[in-house]
């Protein structure tokens, strides 16, 4: 077997059972991948990460002072990534091994990218609910439509904006040569806030250059996660700040004048364009008034998650995927709700 390509690198803070849900998959998926398990849980809770990791010899366990920054983290892992591609996939989501591959080969044909996924699918269940809790649904909350190869930064960049708003796979959660990666980690400082993380990673990687979402499911985003009704998500001060854009917009002026070969001037000019689309001037994320939840809906999910645990098939068919890698994930699943049944929840922090 040939040298692993890919390094998966996993953020996790207090999760411990999220996080053996996924190091459980990528085992059932016969994952051929190192994955680095950056741990900033409280001190119990790394006692047992240590334990879980141990069980997965693909895994290694790096403890890190509890509440330490998750982007620092990132960026000392970074420093010993050795294999040439790199993907963060959060504790609570799921990553597919055969698409890891699948990019792996689009990235060693195209230099001239720096980054490459696919179409990521969002996550449902109901551990609350015994009759259905072990069914899954799956939704296209990410159906990408657009181009982002454009051969100068600021069109794709301005592209790729143009697409998060109406719905893109993250860019951050790509597969990423590990050289740019370590280039823009290695700008991050303590002090900032987490989407300077995101602005900064994405931002080195548009530079760098094209991006390419590639016409197969990349993995899964959680939604079911509690952190994902955090209303503490909705405000931007909790995320970015003025004085973050400020820190890092020499870094990418510097970067765009070599990438581009242009002058400094030009090059401060198109990011300060960027960056007016990152944080436009008075906007505020609308809040959008959610679906109610009828009864006709409420039997049809449950429809959906009865099929999805006597007829995985029909699932897999529905979205494109495997079998294999939706028996994996069914399996990593059921272990996860029955084992959260069984105990108390842990601390979230």
């Amino acid at each position: 077997m040939a040298d692993p390509d890919i390094t998966i690198l996993v953020p996790t803070r207090n999760r411990p059972r999220d996080l053996l849900r996924l190091l459980s998959f990528l085992d059932h998926a016969g994952s051929r991948y190192p994955v680095g398990v950056l741990d900033g849980s409280d001190p119990a809770i790394q006692e047992m990460n240590v334990d879980a990791v141990r069980r997965f010899a693909f895994a290694r366990h790096e403890a890190y002072a509890a509440e330490s920054h998750l982007g620092m983290r990132c960026a000392d892992a970074l420093t010993r990534t050795r294999t040439p591609y790199m993907v963060f996939c959060a504790d609570d989501d799921f990553v597919f091994p055969a698409a890891l591959e699948e990019c792996a080969r689009f990235l060693d044909a195209n230099p001239d990218h720096s980054a490459v996924l696919g179409n990521v699918l969002s996550l449902t269940y109901f551990k609350d609910k015994p009759v259905l809790r072990d069914g899954v649904l799956f939704d296209d909350a990410f159906r990408f439509v657009g181009y982002t190869a454009q051969d100068r930064f600021l069109q794709r960049a301005l592209y790729f904006f143009a697409y998060t708003y109406l719905g893109t796979p993250p860019l951050y959660y790509g597969l990423r040569r590990t050289g740019v990666a370590r280039e823009a980690f290695g700008h991050l400082r303590a002090s900032m806030k987490y989407s300077a993380m995101e602005l900064l990673s994405n931002t080195i990687t548009l530079i760098r250059g094209k991006v390419a979402i590639l016409p197969t499911i990349f993995g899964l985003r959680d939604y079911s996660c509690p952190a994902t009704s955090e209303p503490i998500r909705d405000d931007p001060r909790t995320y970015l700040s003025a004085d973050d854009i400020e820190t890092l917009r020499p870094s990418f002026v510097a970067a765009l004048a070599e990438s581009e070969n242009i002058t400094t001037d030009i090059a401060a000019r198109d990011i300060d364009l960027y960056l007016t689309q990152w944080a436009p001037p008075g906007w505020s994320s609308p809040h959008l008034a959610s679906r109610p939840l009828t009864r006709a809906r409420k039997l049809g999910m449950g429809l959906r998650l009865m099929e999805s645990i006597f007829h995985p098939a029909a699932l897999a068919a529905r979205h494109g995927l495997p079998l294999a890698t939706v028996s994996c994930l069914l399996r990593a699943q059921r272990a996860f709700v029955r084992d959260d049944a069984r105990r108390p929840p842990a601390s979230t922090g």
